[in-house]
């Protein structure tokens, strides 16, 4: 359980500074090791697709963990806005 508290706990300062110049230039870099991973599975072996195919999508799902709005941020245009009574 302490793991997934870290977890949580990291991904929140990532979505704290998702904004920062670090971090774009990282999901930059997640970016074009994805489309590397994608054109790779083109000229891969049949026995190496699997393998190729896995680590695209695992490059993929970190560019998104460092680049997605925090639960709250997603949530925001559906809220409903308090009654300031106006």
């Amino acid at each position: 359980m302490e793991r997934k508290q870290e977890l949580a706990q990291v991904l929140a300062g990532i979505q704290q500074v998702r904004n920062n110049h670090d971090l774009l230039q990282v999901v930059r870099l997640l970016d074009l090791m994805y489309e590397d991973a994608k054109d790779a599975l083109v000229s891969v072996p049949r026995d190496e697709y699997e393998a190729a195919q896995a680590k695209a999508r695992t490059i993929l799902q970190i560019r998104n963990k460092l680049s997605q709005p925090s639960m709250a941020e997603a949530q925001a245009p559906y809220r409903k806005p308090l009654n300031t009574g106006e």
